[in-house]
């Protein structure tokens, strides 16, 4: 089986082109026996990367900030990854109503937050 990278798992949950250079800042991949869990890639970019992110970013459906009410009682917010006066851009897929896949460009913050709950 291939190697479940940082890198590869933000790759594939958002669709955008992350290369294996890029500095991650956190990473947490958390699974119970019954297969929930969450995953948590926090990228630091530095002006080249954003807007790298950023010229991608159209051709994905992007909505830009502020971001969705069901991303406001989230950690995200309740641990600083976001704040209401932050700019920037995200992309939202919600499988149900508590499962779902978050991409979130923070400008403000100069950071790429991929985000999953099962």
């Amino acid at each position: 089986m291939p190697p479940r990278t940082p890198h590869k798992i933000a790759r594939v949950q958002s669709g955008l082109s992350i290369p294996g250079s890029w500095q991650v800042s956190e990473f947490k991949d958390d699974w119970s026996f019954t297969g929930d869990g969450f995953v948590l890639v926090v990228f630091d970019l530095d002006d080249r990367q954003r807007e790298k992110l950023l010229e991608q970013k159209e051709a994905k459906a992007f909505t830009s900030f502020p971001v969705l009410d069901q991303l406001q009682d989230t950690f995200l917010f309740h641990e600083g990854y976001l704040e209401n006066s932050d700019f920037g851009s995200y992309n939202f897929t919600e499988f149900d109503e508590y499962n779902f896949s978050a991409t979130i460009i923070n400008e403000t913050k100069n950071k790429l937050i991929v985000f999953m709950i099962i």
